[in-house]
């Protein structure tokens, strides 16, 4: 492992391009990230924590690439996906997950977006409430119906459009 990479994979920048939206480190969203996983998923492997912790880490090499970007070019995610894979070996922090496992981190990863957002306009960044319907779409459209979605992150997720709703 090199603990000097994946450590400074931490200061990598979200919401670059997001005007508006107070920028985020890696490290807090990984961290929020791993604690959501927790809180859907108690029994869950260290494997699975330790893949939350570190998800993002590959974009030390690649910086945060928007998904839009990838969306709109489908070869250029399968690009970033062989280069992070490549750097996550490397760097000893590739986690085999199982289907369930990998399902769940999305499940976090999605909730402490929304999350994100939600602290974001309470700061009064009201640009942030774009993001947060995406991700709210994108969490009812392929998320919330599977067999992985917890009980708990179920409420959660109505918690947080409930909490948005009310700002």
């Amino acid at each position: 492992m090199n603990i000097r990479n994946v450590l400074h994979s931490g200061d990598v920048v979200r919401f670059h391009n997001h005007v508006g939206i107070d920028k985020q480190k890696n490290s807090e969203h990984e961290w929020g990230c791993a604690l959501i996983v927790n809180y859907i998923y108690p029994q869950c492997s260290k494997k699975l924590l330790l893949a939350a912790l570190t998800h993002d880490a590959a974009e030390y090499l690649t910086g945060d690439i928007p998904f839009p970007a990838k969306q709109q070019n489908p070869e250029l995610g399968v690009i970033l996906k062989e280069m992070e894979e490549k750097w996550e070996e490397e760097n000893g922090v590739l986690f085999e997950l199982s289907k369930e496992e990998t399902i769940i981190l999305k499940i976090a990863d999605t909730l402490e977006g929304m999350w994100f957002c939600i602290s974001q306009v309470r700061n009064g960044n009201l640009n942030a409430k774009r993001p947060f319907r995406k991700w709210r779409k994108f969490f009812q459209d392929n998320l919330l119906g599977s067999a992985w979605c917890s009980p708990n992150a179920s409420n959660l997720f109505e918690l947080l459009i409930k909490e948005m709703e009310e700002l």
